[in-house]
């Protein structure tokens, strides 16, 4: 899978070495340039690293079928729903 492009190199030079880190800049650059692609690829990061609340999150703000999964993920772990965006 490619990266998505970002608007910079500074969130991922501050990231660097951290996966987690990194997993969000990404997150953030698919979401700015609409890439559904991008954001699941982030998704698939966030849950190998043990991150259910940001991976659950990350299937949300992707949509598409993925986006019922992370809500009631969301809600079994007893987080406040997303407002709709």
């Amino acid at each position: 899978m490619t990266r998505p492009p970002s608007g910079g190199s500074a969130g991922r030079r501050c990231a660097a070495g951290n996966p987690i880190a990194l997993a969000i800049v990404d997150r953030s650059a698919a979401l700015a340039v609409g890439s559904r692609d991008g954001m699941l690829a982030a998704a698939e990061r966030l849950n190998a690293a043990g991150c259910r609340y940001q991976w659950a999150r990350t299937l949300v703000l992707a949509g598409g079928p993925e986006r019922a999964r992370g809500e009631d993920e969301l809600a079994a772990m007893g987080a406040v729903p997303m407002a709709p965006g």
